[in-house]
């Protein structure tokens, strides 16, 4: 998870930040080539927090790092714990994490809405604000936008917290730039509904369902095995259907 929450940051992971968790952070950034992983244009990162749970019986252990403009910075290993329970409370730091892990049929399968809301699993995360050097009178809201990685921080999922669309799991995260997708893939706490933001900017190709640059026969697939449903949805008036098919069938070919 990474948190924009003042001024400065990094758009771009550097790979000169903290070695927290095994140097993950890092492995997220600029290997010496000029990649790294990149942020949508109205994010910058400003703190950095990681939580990995496995192994029998499941531990999670969590990590925080500040994320500089330049680089360098304090990062610092918050501890570890068994699920079920606030499984890490840093005294320190003052940040509390706990995970509720026992749902296994993913978003809506516990009676809440595949949108996220009246879910009660899941995992919940307290940081003082003061850690993430806010101040309000520079940047009122907070972005936050949080991914499921791998263990070695080499392979990142489809799952982010943001719009991103039927997207198979992206892998290198250093080769990801999230300007490329339609949509911010980020959420904004909102302290100050008057504070502008960049606006989310539609798809250029809606109907290029599998985002190949083609409108064809297997976004046709791709929009039938989500009939019915939120994903496939060409149109935006957010489920797939008819007028979805008339869409895909006017756009047939190239994306312009």
């Amino acid at each position: 998870m990474f948190l924009d929450s003042a001024t400065g940051g990094q758009n771009k992971l550097r790979g000169d930040n903290p070695d927290v968790d095994f140097n993950g952070l890092n492995r997220l950034g600029d290997s010496g080539t000029g990649d790294g992983l990149t942020f949508d244009e109205c994010f910058s990162a400003n703190s950095y927090l990681t939580v990995t749970a496995g192994g029998t019986p499941v531990a999670m252990y969590a990590n925080i790092s500040q994320v500089l403009t330049d680089g360098g910075g304090t990062g610092a290993y918050l501890g570890s714990g068994s699920p079920g329970t606030v499984a890490i409370d840093n005294i320190k730091y003052g940040v509390k994490i706990a995970l509720n892990n026992s749902n296994t049929l993913g978003v809506g399968g516990e009676g809440g809405s595949v949108d996220g809301s009246g879910v009660a699993t899941g995992m919940e995360i307290a940081i003082p604000l003061s850690l993430l050097g806010y101040d309000s009178s520079a940047q009122a809201n907070i972005k936050v936008f949080a991914a499921i990685n791998g263990w070695g921080h080499d392979y990142l999922s489809n799952q982010l917290l943001g719009p991103v669309g039927p997207y198979g799991n992206f892998g290198e995260p250093r080769t990801l730039s999230l300007a490329g997708i339609a949509g911010n893939q980020y959420a904004v706490v909102v302290v100050d509904s008057d504070e502008p933001d960049c606006p989310v900017v539609p798809p250029a190709c809606a109907a290029d369902l599998n985002h190949d640059t083609f409108v064809d026969g297997l976004d046709m697939t791709e929009l039938l095995s989500c009939w019915d449903s939120t994903c496939g949805d060409v149109d935006g008036d957010g489920i797939a259907g008819g007028l979805d098919l008339t869409s895909i069938l006017a756009s047939w070919g190239p994306c312009p």
